[in-house]
């Protein structure tokens, strides 16, 4: 699904890595580990497209959705959070509505020419579509991940604005999960949940249908979700094909082996 090719990024005089390679596959559940400003959530932006990596590529398929959850620094204001929330499902939105219009376009060609034809085919690729979201769950999908996440029903007509920093963060995780990208970052995604939040997430995540990549302190969430870890450390990246317990282990054997060597 997505393929990392020689990537090389830089900060200052700084390597964080180089010659970084490794492929993110459909369902994979990947961890990027190592100790803080090694270069975890640099990757992770260099994937999303928030930051250029200094060198190499990083390729994914034509229409192919990447979802970025950062640590902080997430402000909304403006419009309440059931908006914003559905916001989530604008392009179900424009989808329907161009149905709707080349619908009424074909009331005006004759059904036995090329165009009528044509314009009937491309209404059927974008129902194709629209049925990946599904309009007749967009409510209940909605109120399920905001009262998963802990929100009540009387908070659905508030502002954003009147939401604090660790709320602000649930509401973009919810809009995130409701768009359902097929490759979904997750930048230490429990630092603003409570226990009960943190469990309907992990239980979101474990049958989530697409690919996930995942920093967090948090040992027993990586353990329960992830099965690959891309480990960095000196400057170095390390790919374990494990969870952070295999990664812990095989990591000190491979010490080991280079200190007999050496």
């Amino acid at each position: 699904m997505l393929a990392i090719q020689q990537l090389r990024v830089e900060v200052g005089a700084r390597v964080l890595f180089d010659g970084l390679s490794f492929v993110l596959n459909r369902e994979d559940r990947i961890s990027f580990a190592g100790p803080n400003g090694a270069g975890k959530s640099t990757l992770m932006k260099c994937i999303a497209g928030v930051i250029e990596p200094n060198a190499g590529r990083i390729t994914r398929p034509k229409g192919c959705r990447t979802g970025y959850l950062p640590q902080d620094g997430i402000h909304l204001s403006g419009h309440s959070l059931w908006e914003e929330a559905e916001s989530a499902f604008a392009e179900a939105r424009s989808l329907q509505s161009e149905i709707d219009n080349h619908s009424h376009e074909l009331e005006s060609l004759d059904p036995g020419t090329p165009p009528y034809s044509e314009l009937l085919q491309e209404i059927g690729e974008l129902e194709l579509k629209l049925e990946h979201f599904d309009p007749s769950r967009i409510k209940p999908r909605i109120e399920s991940v905001l009262g998963g996440l802990g929100f009540q029903r009387e908070d659905f007509q508030r502002d954003c604005g009147e939401f604090s920093g660790g709320w602000q963060m649930r509401i973009a995780m919810a809009r995130l999960f409701l768009q359902e990208p097929d490759i979904l970052l997750l930048d230490e995604p429990t630092n603003h949940l409570d226990v009960d939040a943190q469990r309907w997430m992990e239980t979101f995540l474990r049958d989530y249908r697409g690919a996930i990549a995942i920093i967090s302190h948090d040992r027993s969430l990586l353990d329960e979700l992830t099965n690959r870890t891309i480990a960095f450390e000196r400057g170095q990246a390390a790919e374990y094909a494990g969870n952070y317990s295999f990664f812990v282990r095989e990591s000190a054997l491979r010490r080991e082996i280079l200190e007999k060597q050496y």
